[in-house]
């Protein structure tokens, strides 16, 4: 942290330094911070996504939902990214605003930028509860990805508190199996 706040000291108007200081902070769960962070990335470049995405997600952990609604509606207004919108969605379930949280997997479902990636759709099945579609997409992402890809991915979902509901259930501990990730003991 010292590194970041150092660097952050030094220069106080580099965005890239302070969006990844901010997003490390959300990281080791210091929303807080995070929203000082933020703060500061927004004052600098109020039109940059990435500062209103942050102060989103700092405001979902302290589970302050106005904050979060307000500030992921100045993100998706700027950026209008699947994924980001996916982690939106995710905020709002979590939220405990879960009609809110499937119209937006749904409008983003039907919108032709969609990604047709499985590895996306299995978010967006988790997202929206729906488990036995979320692994059928988990099953092809792992049979059609490229490994480095794959690794990627299954890293994320290893780790996000998005997929804490599927994490340990067996047809999730199987695909990550069946992937042969670099990181896995051999069998």
């Amino acid at each position: 942290m010292k590194h970041w706040e150092r660097s952050t000291s030094l220069n106080p108007f580099d965005v890239a330094q302070l969006f990844f200081f901010g997003a490390e902070l959300l990281n080791i769960q210091e929303p807080e911070r995070a929203e000082e962070q933020f703060s500061r990335l927004v004052a600098v470049a109020p039109d940059l996504y990435l500062g209103h995405s942050g102060l989103a997600f700092a405001a979902c952990l302290k589970e302050d939902l106005a904050r979060f609604r307000s500030s992921a509606e100045k993100a998706l207004a700027l950026n209008s990214d699947p994924y980001r919108a996916m982690q939106v969605a995710f905020c709002y379930d979590r939220l405990g605003k879960t009609d809110e949280a499937n119209a937006l997997v749904e409008k983003l479902l039907e919108s032709p930028t969609a990604p047709d990636d499985p590895s996306w759709l299995f978010w967006a099945s988790v997202t929206m509860s729906d488990l036995a579609t979320a692994f059928d997409y988990l099953d092809q992402s792992v049979d059609t990805n490229f490994p480095a890809f794959m690794s990627f991915n299954l890293a994320f979902y290893s780790d996000h508190p998005i997929f804490d509901k599927v994490r340990d259930h067996p047809r999730f501990q199987a695909a990550v199996a069946r992937a042969k990730l670099p990181w896995q003991e051999p069998s």
